[in-house]
């Protein structure tokens, strides 16, 4: 899938976190990849657990 390719490629780059801006209504697509939505204020997901692993 482009977007674990997309991430295994930033985790090999040394890249801590991804940030991301999508439609609302993708939200639930990009939570099951691991993002999470920002608050009110920041609005985008973010994907940043200890290591990337996909």
């Amino acid at each position: 899938m482009l977007v674990e390719s997309i991430a295994k490629q930033c985790k090999d780059a040394g890249v801590k976190s991804i940030h991301l801006f999508a439609a609302e209504s993708t939200e639930g697509f990009y939570n099951q990849l691991g993002f999470q939505a920002m608050p009110a204020n920041m609005p985008g997901m973010r994907y940043q657990p200890k290591t990337l692993t996909m």
